[in-house]
């Protein structure tokens, strides 16, 4: 790990990185339902969850997000305090700090509990008193001075409790107290040292308590009260007793103080205590709530699902959450014709559907929203080029759904296909992908009848295929297809791991000219587990491995020959990277997700032309799950845990014809600081020469290959050119296509 680290930063220096000019207006897509902690502030709520932050306007019922791409450490946010100045404090699992106030447009992050040499640094809450924030976390309560944002001290040995001991929340009332699982640390009276364990006394359930695992701490109607796991403790100035007897031995989840009422958090109901008399006043289900978050005409509580909203006046509740994905789940992902996003999210109960996202809102495909969706468990997605989407289930066969939202479910009592050998009802697809005929391919995990591939026809003919090499094998995971039709497919049986071919050379009914075979013996890939499979612009196949990247060329030798000589190429440059996922551009580029961060290399992998991870960029964390690229729009999506990152490139796209050339800005300054002009409209492989009106050659330039090409405004010498009136004329290496443009150059 180390020396990979320290290849990622020479290759970064080598190569220059340059982030901004590959990559812009980046974006966070995620899921902010699951809310971990939240606080009052105005006339709203500010909301910490797994996937940033959000202000829920109660006014207008509108919502502020915030996440990484605004500012945001993007770790799952773990702790919100609102303090006496307005301020939000957001503190993250990972144990940075988030400070955050819009009306001052103010942002800053502390670091200190991140950087600490603690194993585990998370942040559960925050507690005030003047300028001192006490921070409870993992390894204790750390001070903060809210006026310079610097640590003024650690306290990490309370008493008698193990030193470092997880602090799960504090509370002041003349004295500290701190919950923890092991019973309650209390400052003692005028004690000023608290670094110093003698100035700290321990309770546990010896001294009264109901349980020693305290979930919570706090005052009601001037008594010192404490939640635990097994009900409700008061402390009476040198020990604790019971309090609210109704719930002893029960777990309190928490409580919460207005007034003279309490509200009880326990199990899946709310009471309410007020006046010597306990109630249930709201006829609702509290199950998965974590938190009450505060009361005025509604009650709001933190739940999975978003902000529970509940009327005190009316039998009305429901959920509040900001736009977003169902949840941040992103296990594979495509792009259609259209530019829509399509998401697979987990097999077997993990799986909760699939996504769609069309740039702007999300819709959710799964049993409860979806008539005849029949199950949650969507394993892969592929968006073929017809405009049909086709999900690939764990135990329910596929799904495809096409223009018209309608859907078509291909299953055990409407196909030959069957499932795995101890139900062969339990149909698992792997994976569905189509070739250049429009037939429709499945990948059967572990198929009953041994019958790996199944190929459906446009006239709905089956045809159904075993693994030659080895029929006996399954757990197969990943289908990819050539420009030549050869199926290339993954097996995770361990006794035979890796990747295989097949392709039926189009003549479905005669197997003396099916070709086939195994690669991973061979020994570039022996001993490697590979992870994905691609076919870049030039038809070599790229294989992503635990152990860097390969490629093989000369793909069409698989279908003339039936022992073709194989060459299976290494990407030196990334041969220590462990590798979850590949994208390909329109230019050939490759775009590699590893367990480190995201490369991007040049068509051949030989070069480093940028690198992102987690502290160079708003990419949400190192380890990339998946990714895809719209070629109309040069949107790369790139999952993660915890979200989604977007942003766009200059790899567009090439068009077929150079008439809708487009040239901006209009006029182009050029100066030391000025933007470089940008070419739209060009067709693949386009040159560009810049002439001046006398027809002077200034410029010759070898544009990238797509869409979009961009001059700095500089000649052949690197020098700024004039101002003046200039011709850019656009043109294939051929010179079949050609078309010229004047240019207004103001130079500064």
């Amino acid at each position: 790990m180390k020396s990979v680290r320290i290849i990622l930063l020479f290759l970064a220096i080598a190569a220059g990185i340059a982030c901004a000019q590959e990559a812009f207006d980046w974006q966070t897509q995620s899921s902010k339902k699951n809310i971990k902690d939240a606080a009052v502030f105005g006339g709203g709520i500010w909301a910490g969850t797994e996937g940033g932050a959000f202000f829920y306007n109660k006014s207008d019922s509108t919502y502020t997000k915030l996440t990484k791409t605004e500012g945001l450490d993007g770790s799952p946010i773990s702790a919100v305090f609102v303090d006496n100045l307005g301020t939000v404090w957001f503190g993250n699992q990972n144990g940075t700090i988030d400070v955050y106030n819009s009306s001052l447009n103010f942002r800053r992050r502390i670091i200190d509990i991140f950087s600490s040499n603690n194993s585990v640094k998370q942040v559960y809450s925050f507690e005030q008193k003047g300028d001192t924030l006490f921070i409870s976390t993992d390894f204790g309560i750390v001070l903060i001075n809210r006026a310079n944002y610097k640590v003024i001290d650690t306290y990490s040995k309370l008493g008698n409790f193990t030193t470092k001991i997880k602090i799960k929340q504090t509370f002041r009332k003349g004295e500290l107290f701190a919950a923890t699982d092991f019973g309650i640390a209390k400052q003692l009276p005028g004690a000023v040292n608290l670094t110093a364990p003698e100035s700290w006394t321990n309770y546990t359930t010896s001294q009264g308590l109901a349980s020693a695992n305290v979930t919570k701490i706090g005052a009601f109607r001037d008594t010192i009260i404490a939640a635990t796991t097994a009900g409700f403790s008061a402390f009476n100035g040198s020990g604790w007793s019971d309090f609210l007897l109704p719930f002893r031995n029960k777990s309190i989840t928490d409580f919460y103080v207005k007034g003279d009422s309490l509200l009880v958090l326990q199990g899946d109901k709310v009471f309410l205590y007020y006046a010597g008399a306990l109630t249930e006043p709201f006829p609702f289900s509290f199950s998965n709530c974590t938190k009450i978050i505060g009361l005025d005409s509604y009650l709001y509580l933190a739940h999975k699902a978003g902000i529970y909203r509940v009327s005190t006046i009316s039998a009305n509740a429901g959920f509040l959450f900001p736009e977003g994905p169902f949840a941040n789940q992103f296990l594979t992902l495509d792009t259609d014709e259209q530019g829509n996003l399509w998401v697979a999210t987990g097999k077997d109960v993990a799986g909760i559907g699939a996504f769609k996202f069309d740039g702007f809102r999300w819709f959710n495909y799964n049993t409860s929203e979806v008539p005849g969706f029949p199950t949650n468990a969507i394993f892969n997605v592929h968006a073929a080029r017809d405009g049909n989407v086709y999900f690939a289930t764990w135990g329910r066969g596929y799904i495809k759904l096409d223009n018209n939202n309608n859907i078509t479910h291909f299953y055990t009592n409407n196909t030959p296909l069957r499932g795995i050998s101890s139900n062969s009802d339990y149909l698992v697809i792997a994976d569905v992908k189509t070739d250049s005929r429009n037939n429709v391919w499945s990948l059967n995990h572990d198929a009953a009848n041994q019958k790996t591939l199944a190929a459906l026809t446009p006239d709905s003919t089956w045809h159904l295929f075993a693994n030659y090499v080895d029929s006996t094998l399954n757990q197969y995971t990943k289908l990819i297809i050539d420009q030549f039709d050869t199926k290339w497919f993954l097996s995770s049986d361990p006794s035979r791991l890796g990747l295989f071919y097949f392709n039926e050379n189009k003549t479905f009914g005669v197997k003396s000219d099916d070709r086939f075979g195994y690669l991973s013996n061979l020994s570039e890939l022996f001993g490697k587990a590979i992870s994905d499979i691609v076919v870049d612009q030039r038809g070599d196949l790229w294989i992503g491995t635990n152990l860097g990247v390969f490629y093989i060329s000369n793909l069409s030798s698989f279908v003339t020959t039936a022992s073709p000589s194989v060459r299976i190429n290494s990407v030196f440059s990334l041969r220590q990277y462990s590798v979850n996922c590949i994208g390909v551009d329109p230019l050939n580029r490759k775009w590699i997700g590893t367990n480190q961060g995201l490369l991007l290399v040049s068509p051949d992998g030989s070069t480093l032309i940028t690198y992102f991870d987690s502290k160079n960029s708003p990419l949400l964390n190192d380890i990339v799950r998946s990714i895809t690229i719209d070629y109309k729009t040069g949107r790369v999506f790139v999952g993660m845990d915890g979200g989604m990152s977007v942003f766009s490139t200059y790899a567009l796209e090439p068009e077929t014809s150079l008439d809708n050339l487009i040239l901006y800005p209009s006029p182009f300054i050029v100066g030391e600081d000025s933007k470089e002009l940008t070419v739209d409209g060009l067709i693949r492989d386009s040159e560009l020469k810049i002439l001046s009106i006398t027809g002077k050659l200034i410029r010759t330039i070898e544009t990238p290959g797509g869409r979009v090409a961009k001059w700095n405004g500089r000649d052949e010498d690197g020098k700024l050119v004039n101002s003046g009136i200039y011709i850019l004329i656009a043109y294939d290496k051929e010179g079949n296509n050609v078309s010229s443009k004047k240019l207004a150059v103001i130079r500064k």
